[in-house]
């Protein structure tokens, strides 16, 4: 039993601060209102009812918003405690809210939007689907309202909407938006040969005789052939893959820039940052690939002595392997 009157008093305590500060809203609201400061009363009651949403407070709302001279505003919160007081049971209510909603139909405005594709449109902060023939009307109030139309890889569109009186149908037509002028492909890059080495000068080398060096077996040794050819054959499968890849990247962003709706599968910008460096370098590297490929083969086939030669210079230490053919 204690422990049950624990959780509720902990409960009301959580409970009490979003509670007054509704009733305060509130209060000040009606305060408010009866001092005719309209710019003041609704938002305070739109607060209060945001924060504890009531029967009464959503009727004083919407008579506020009748008084400021928002028609639609009013319109729509007397349908929505029309309804509230029908699920509650409470006659009197509903049959105000009822009253006032048919009294405010005639005057309130109306904002018709067509397209001739299907399109998300969003007048203000609320969302609508727009189907193709399909024209939908929004209740608005009188005043400048902002129609904008947004899609992934196309320009936004954006217009403003003046509505001057009430009872009135302002109509809209949604354009197609235009698609993003999406960058070709980047241009090929030729393969630079690698400069030949500059020749050691004979005053900064100690060379020492050549020691020449001889298998044992009738056939010389075929490993740095095998060698070559794995890792060549490695790296130009690398360099097809990253072209495989940057291709198909590519086709997709040609059908992503012909089609006039977003496809299933979109190029993301990081893809599309890829692109830039993975098609120049899979040519490059399917290209050393193929090169160090046919010299392992060429060292597989016809190398019969492998010459040695020590190499010290103020550089450092190293070898220089010769083959004889």
């Amino acid at each position: 039993m204690s422990f049950t009157m624990a959780v509720v008093l902990a409960s009301l305590v959580t409970q009490a601060p979003e509670r007054s500060e509704a009733v305060r809203a509130f209060d000040e609201g009606k305060a408010a209102m009866k001092a005719n400061d309209l710019g003041r009363a609704c938002p305070l009651l739109e607060k209060s009812f945001t924060l504890e949403p009531a029967l009464g407070t959503l009727l004083n709302l919407a008579t506020c918003f009748e008084q400021q001279g928002k028609m639609a505003s009013a319109w729509v919160r007397f349908n929505e405690a029309t309804s509230w007081a029908q699920r509650t049971r409470e006659a009197k209510r509903e049959a105000f809210a009822s009253e006032r909603a048919t009294a405010l139909k005639p005057r309130v405005s109306w904002l018709s939007l067509a397209s001739t594709s299907a399109a998300q449109v969003k007048v203000d902060a609320v969302k609508l689907a727009v189907s193709p023939g399909v024209p939908v009307a929004l209740p608005v109030d009188v005043g400048v309202h902002i129609v904008t139309r947004e899609q992934a890889g196309f320009s936004a569109w954006t217009t403003q909407v003046h509505v001057e009186r009430e009872g009135t149908t302002t109509t809209v037509t949604v354009p197609e938006l235009a698609p993003l002028d999406l960058p070709g492909p980047p241009p090929l890059v030729a393969l630079t040969p690698v400069p030949e080495p500059e020749p050691v000068k004979p005053a900064e080398v100690v060379a020492p005789k050549p020691v020449e060096v001889k298998t044992a077996v009738a056939e010389p040794s075929r490993a740095p052939g095998w060698v070559l050819v794995a890792t060549g054959v490695t790296v130009a499968v690398a360099g097809g893959v990253g072209l495989g890849w940057s291709f198909a990247t590519y086709d997709q962003l040609q059908s992503q820039r012909r089609s006039t709706f977003s496809p299933v599968i979109r190029v993301s910008q990081r893809d599309f940052d890829m692109l830039q460096w993975v098609y120049p370098a899979s040519w490059v590297t399917a290209g050393v690939g193929l090169a160090t490929a046919i010299s392992g083969a060429i060292v597989l086939f016809t190398t019969r002595t492998a010459v040695v030669v020590p190499v010290v210079g103020p550089q450092g230490a190293g070898a220089a392997v010769s083959l004889s053919f």
